[in-house]
């Protein structure tokens, strides 16, 4: 595929010591950005996936581990100055390149938040962060985190819902195109969303729906 370097964003992090500066920068084919809300202008990184050679992919994983900043570019886009935040986790493995002796190496690092959003984990927070906006999706993710019952109809109720009541705030998502996907934009922003919890919507759903039944 022509010109596939393109269709990435970038990574970089810059360590400096009292003699030495270190600067690595790496290939990101997926990423998950809640923008900044303050004056420092740091992003949260919810999702960050990177390729890279041994050396540049073991120093960026230290780096997660530490909680450090990086500056992350999207295509066509500006730096953004984020962090994954302490308690990251970081998934490694290796990509098989032909015509490359040696494969690259793939690591997925995610925020702390991130990981909770799997079922059985952290019920009591009220906030979950989801990589897609499809009603279905969204509804099956919430379903399952917190145990309850539904049927896929119930969707598009449930999106109206948490929109009337402004419970969905929009992140800022990239997604490189896949050779499965040509047609594509290069870029998909606005698929990933924060959702903010409230079992009040659930209750008078399925109360209504109980009684319709009978």
């Amino acid at each position: 595929m022509q010109n596939a370097h393109e269709r990435f964003g970038t990574l970089e992090f810059t360590k400096r010591t009292k003699d030495t500066t270190t600067r690595v920068r790496v290939y990101l084919d997926r990423v998950v950005l809640e923008t900044a809300k303050d004056e420092r202008g740091q992003a949260t990184a919810h999702l960050v996936s990177m390729v890279g050679g041994d050396a540049e992919i073991g120093a960026l994983w230290a780096a997660v581990i530490e909680g450090e900043l990086f500056q992350i570019q999207l295509p066509g886009g500006t730096p953004i100055a984020a962090s994954l935040g302490l308690e990251a986790q970081c998934f490694r493995g290796s990509v098989v390149v032909p015509g490359r002796k040696r494969p690259a190496r793939h690591l997925v690092a995610m925020s702390t938040e991130l990981a909770k959003t799997k079922p059985g984990v952290d019920h009591e927070r009220a906030r979950t962060i989801l990589c897609d906006d499809d009603p279905v999706f969204v509804l099956y993710r919430v379903a399952s985190r917190y145990g309850l019952p539904v049927v896929p109809e119930w969707a598009p109720w449930f999106m109206r819902a948490l929109n009337q009541r402004k419970a969905i705030t929009p992140l800022l998502g990239s997604e490189s195109v896949s050779s499965e996907s040509r047609k594509r934009t290069d870029q998909s922003l606005g698929s990933c969303l924060a959702l903010s919890w409230s079992s009040r919507i659930w209750g008078r759903h399925q109360t209504r729906d109980l009684k319709g039944r009978e």
